[in-house]
């Protein structure tokens, strides 16, 4: 009688750990006075730094306080969402009315909002700013 051993192949596979999506930020506290609001990400038009504050202007054109600096605030946004036109400025896409070339080399946009707010981007940050609105 023959036994029949079958060889079971080792195999040595490393263990790798799944490398994580990145979480975006969903939500975001604002303040205005004493009171703190929360905002879903979908309800804010721009963040933008003035006089070494951060604010946050929502989809009705009123601005909040933020506790965070606008470039730590950068890397937590969804980036085919928001991006940043200038040092000052991050926009939503949601919220970008219609943009226009400016002196050559820069971009004019103009935001959704009921009031008319004009941003600029700075010449280095122009060709992005086209690659990210044509790509959506």
């Amino acid at each position: 009688m023959e036994l029949l051993v079958e060889k079971k192949r080792e195999i040595n596979v490393s263990p790798v750990a799944p490398s994580p999506l990145p979480s975006w930020k969903k939500l975001i506290v604002g303040r205005k006075g004493l009171d703190h609001i929360v905002f879903n990400m979908e309800d804010v038009a721009c963040f933008y730094t003035s006089n070494r504050l951060v604010f946050l202007l929502d989809k009705e054109g009123v601005k909040y306080i933020l506790d965070e600096n606008l470039s730590h605030l950068e890397k937590e946004l969804d980036p085919s969402l928001f991006f940043r036109v200038n040092r000052q400025y991050i926009v939503h896409i949601r919220f970008v009315r219609k943009f226009r070339t400016y002196k050559r080399v820069r971009i004019q946009i103009e935001l959704n909002l009921p009031s008319t707010v004009l941003l600029y981007t700075s010449q280095a940050i122009t060709a992005p700013f086209r690659k990210w609105i044509y790509g959506h």
